[in-house]
């Protein structure tokens, strides 16, 4: 099975990352390190109120499971609106898409 393009950073990598910027590693360094883009690091170190001198992986971790929460939030909807669902649901019915999109052969 192939591995996916982009995985998230895990807890660990956190701090991996911020044990060596505390050690005064560049940023592309972590990365290669990490076997991850240097981009992603910047992008991670970043974030939120975190510099270069003050990232902290507890801080990150806590941003981004908040985040991931979010993320999933707007997937539940359907699950906690019956009507809206049922909308849904009626509108994805096959004849129903054919009758607003027909499709010309």
């Amino acid at each position: 099975m192939k591995e996916p393009k982009y995985r998230r950073l895990t807890f660990e990598e956190r701090e991996e990352i911020s044990r060596m910027l505390a050690l005064g590693y560049k940023i592309r360094e972590v990365g290669r390190e990490l076997g991850r883009d240097a981009s992603t690091i910047s992008r991670e170190v970043s974030k939120g109120e975190c510099t270069r001198n003050t990232y902290r992986a507890g801080c990150a971790q806590r941003r981004a499971e908040r985040n991931a929460s979010k993320r999933k939030a707007g997937k539940r909807k359907l699950f906690k609106n019956n009507e809206l669902r049922h909308y849904v649901e009626e509108k994805l019915n096959c004849t129903t898409i054919y009758l607003d999109f027909p499709v010309n052969f």
